[in-house]
């Protein structure tokens, strides 16, 4: 399953001569015009671990992170994903369900152990919609649902109701 970004959000602004993607039916249709555009890019103070053994999707995250003014870390399994947690001491985890060594769930569970991080905001995201019901199941406090495929638009909203509030800007 491929994953689009569609940069149609208050988030960008307009590069003159530019055609917004929102302007287009699909994105291969603007990728064809070459008439996308991408501004306002990051190393922001919003501190994001990504958890995602996919290189490719870890990438696309990034990068849609970095639009977000979000600083990025990378993990590409679910150990890491701890391990990295433990240095890093993100603001946010976005974590990919699927994983071959460990299920995100497993991960998030294993993290919110910690001290310090038994509250920390997640956002699972996951093509499996039974997954949803596992996380309301627990109650999981600042953890939220984010199905596939998804936009920037759905990216960011989902990362402000597992934060509780407003990404910075």
């Amino acid at each position: 399953m491929n994953n689009y970004f569609f940069l149609h959000t208050p988030h960008f602004t307009k590069i003159p001569g530019r055609v917004p993607l929102s302007e287009f039916s699909t994105l291969d249709s603007a990728i064809e015009e070459k008439t996308y555009y991408i501004v306002r890019t990051g190393g922001g103070t919003l501190k994001v671990l990504v958890c995602d053994d996919d290189a490719k999707n870890r990438s696309l995250l990034k990068e849609a992170l970095n639009l977000l003014k979000c600083q990025a870390i990378e993990a590409a399994n679910g150990a890491d994903g701890i391990a990295l947690t433990k240095q890093e001491k993100p603001d946010i985890i976005l974590m990919d369900h699927t994983m071959p060594d460990m299920m995100g769930y497993e991960a998030i569970k294993e993290i919110r152990k910690e001290p310090g991080f038994e509250n920390i905001p997640f956002v699972m995201i996951t093509g499996d919609f039974e997954v949803q019901a596992l996380v309301e199941q627990d109650k999981l406090e600042h953890c939220a649902f984010l199905p596939k495929p998804y936009g920037i638009d759905q990216l960011t909203a989902t990362m402000e109701l597992a934060l509780g509030k407003p990404l910075p800007p």
